[in-house]
C-alpha cells in the first residue's frame, strides 16, 4: 500500500500543465489559484482525497 501511495504522490505532478496567467509574486498567484476554476477544482479533489485517506488510516 505504501508504494502504491509514494507512485500517486509521485506522478500526480505530471497531470500538472501550465498556462500563461500565473503571476510573478505570492499575491497574484494566491488570487489566481483561488479564482482560476482550472486550479479549484483539483485543489478541493486533493483535499477531499487527503480526508478520506486520513480517515482511511485514522480507523485502522
Amino acid at each position: 500500500m505504501n508504494k502504491l501511495l509514494v507512485a500517486i504522490v509521485t506522478l500526480f505532478p505530471a497531470l500538472a500543465y501550465a498556462h500563461q496567467e500565473h503571476g510573478h509574486n505570492l499575491s497574484e498567484n494566491i488570487s489566481h489559484i483561488f479564482s482560476n476554476p482550472e486550479h479549484v477544482w483539483p485543489l478541493s479533489l486533493g483535499i477531499v482525497l487527503m480526508v478520506v485517506i486520513g480517515a482511511a488510516f485514522s480507523k485502522k
